[in-house]
């Protein structure tokens, strides 16, 4: 009976070890396949080989700075390498960082074929821009879309269309100011609201074709003031006006853009949770749905428009272009057209969300940079009087035409001083569409590699790549890339943009140096002409009008936060006529 019972028990025994032998070879395995696996040769960080790779450090970076993006320069910058990965995602491969410039043109511009849209820009914009060339890999389907919008940035349609639109929405701006300069009494106020509303006043209208007059009115509204009921004691306190309340439309579309920040924040399974939230939280659902019942709507005016006539002068919008060429295009492709295309109301969204944020907040760091730098300021008027009011008077603004018109080397070298130190775009992406190589190193297919446009090599010194380890087209090339000047890459210089002729005569030269707000190679920003227009009309008219005087320190900061795209932390004006 013994005997029969220690064998049982060892029986027992032998089956508890091996359960226990085989759920902790299974729990190994599983670990092993979910932990970061480094690619050899590129540097990472200590604190990456966790189970949750980066996610905790990450984490961690944007609840102290509000930031995504900045982690990747600062990885760099602490393993003091122009390459590095980081593993910001469980279970996937590592995200490639190269923070050259040099081989950052050499693959946005010369290695398409090995190179396309990465998988996490799409998955960000797949719900706000659906059916878009934004959320499309390079292809036949990605070319069709871009034949479809391309239109919306022809010359003529910028000309004669979105240009009075841009010329009557600034002019409201500078009413608005007027009123708000006079009312503050030399104190400074925020003007973040003011420049997007007045950009989304002028998108909305080319791309509808009417205009809320959203600035126009609050400008009306401070006009019937005498003063403000509550002025700060401190001149050196911000003013603040009475508020009014957008359009039903507006607030909607700007709670859509707003709603990326959900993606950028979930560090798992992003696109599900930010669509889910589109569906299930009320408010979002709603802003969602009042947007897609405002394109359909123009849409179905554009298409009965385009059926009676679809001539030039018949066109007054983003929504009558796109009609107008789906219609050529499916005649000329011997098929039906459907006035309910989602690629319709994908081009137009991707109008309208690709010319908002971006060009907004490059003009807030535009007016931040300028108060900053007096003497940059003090030499754009002159050079802006003397070209738009040689009399010495600005008496009336310069159209919109007068002012793209002109050559003005001065303020084109601001422009892209403004682009290259404010790094609204905070990283450019693609993603190894096959096994390649990037600064010698082996990067296999679907990796995602991110390039910083701030830090090294564009607002810092850059690493000292050596010349072996770039790829060949890049060596190729290498004679025509300039890097900027150590000593003075902090600085904000325009002057940097110009170049002067035997004469003494200044030219601008976009050759100067890179600059990497607008990328480059065949998926270089779509919209780049059009923000390009905006942000120098509103210059000009903004330096005719006022003096940006410098703003207390409180006020000041450069800091930045990451939404959809970076946007300042603080951007106030103290104006003076």
């Amino acid at each position: 009976m013994s005997t029969q019972f220690a064998t049982v028990l060892t029986d027992q025994h032998t089956a508890v070890y091996i359960v226990a032998f085989l759920t902790t070879g299974i729990f190994t395995c599983i670990y092993w396949l979910l932990v970061p696996r480094p690619l050899p040769g590129i540097p990472y960080a200590v604190s990456s080989r966790g189970f949750l790779g980066d996610i905790p450090d990450l984490v961690k970076y944007q609840a102290e700075t509000g930031k995504f993006f900045g982690f990747m320069r600062c990885r760099c910058l602490q393993l003091q390498s122009p390459i590095v990965q980081i593993f910001p995602k469980p279970w996937q491969l590592p995200w490639i960082v190269v923070c050259d410039a040099e081989e950052t043109v050499n693959i946005l511009g010369r290695r398409a074929s090995e190179f396309d849209r990465p998988d996490f820009i799409i998955d960000a914009l797949s719900v706000v821009a659906p059916n878009s060339q934004l959320v499309l890999k390079t292809g036949s389907e990605w070319r069709r879309h871009r034949r479809l919008a391309a239109e919306t940035m022809s010359p003529w349609f910028l000309d004669k269309v979105f240009r009075a639109h841009i010329q009557s929405t600034f002019a409201d701006l500078i009413k608005l100011w007027t009123e708000k300069a006079r009312l503050a009494e030399g104190c400074p106020f925020d003007i973040t609201k003011d420049i997007f509303e007045t950009v989304l006043d002028a998108v909305w209208a080319a791309a509808f074709g009417t205009s809320s007059d959203v600035i126009l009115s609050k400008a009306n509204q401070l006009a019937m003031l005498d003063r403000l009921k509550t002025l700060p004691d401190n001149a050196d306190h911000p003013a603040v006006f009475p508020t009014k309340s957008l359009p039903e439309s507006f607030e909607a579309f700007l709670h859509v853009m707003d709603s990326l920040e959900i993606f950028f924040k979930v560090p798992v399974m992003a696109r599900v949770v930010h669509k889910v939230a589109a569906t299930i939280v009320p408010s979002l659902r709603r802003s969602f749905s009042k947007i897609k019942a405002v394109v359909d709507a123009r849409l179905a005016q554009a298409f009965a428009k385009m059926q009676q006539d679809r001539s030039e002068s018949n066109i007054a919008c983003a929504a009558d272009v796109l009609v107008q060429q789906e219609i050529h295009l499916s005649r000329k492709q011997n098929r039906t057209f459907d006035p309910k295309m989602e690629e319709i109301k994908g081009e137009l969204l991707a109008f309208m969300f690709g010319s908002l944020e971006t060009t907004s907040a490059t003009i807030c760091w535009a007016l931040k940079f300028l108060t900053s730098n007096q003497a940059a300021q003090l030499r754009l008027k002159n050079v802006l009087e003397a070209t738009f009011a040689p009399n010495g008077s600005v008496s009336q603004l310069p159209t919109a035409e007068e002012v793209l018109a002109r050559r003005v080397p001065y303020l084109d070298a601001v422009v892209e001083e403004v682009l290259r130190c404010s790094g609204t775009i905070q990283a450019l992406s693609r993603q190894a569409v096959t096994d390649t190589q990037i600064l010698g190193h082996f990067i296999p297919k679907g990796a995602q590699i991110y390039f910083p446009t701030t830090g090294p090599g564009y607002q810092q010194p850059a690493f000292d790549t050596q010349l072996k380890k770039h790829s060949l087209t890049d060596r190729e090339t290498s004679s025509t890339f300039h890097n900027w000047s150590s000593s003075d890459i902090q600085q904000f210089k325009p002057e940097r943009w110009l170049e002067s002729d035997s004469n003494g005569q200044s030219s601008f030269n976009q050759q100067a140096g890179f600059q990497p707000a607008f990328g480059s190679g065949v998926r270089r920003c779509f919209g780049l002409k059009l923000a390009r227009n905006m942000i120098k009309t509103v210059l000009v008219y903004i330096i005719l009008n006022f003096e940006l005087k410098p703003t207390p320190a409180a006020l000041s900061s450069f800091e930045g936060v990451d939404k959809s795209i970076y946007q300042a932390k603080q951007a106030f004006v103290r104006l003076s006529r």
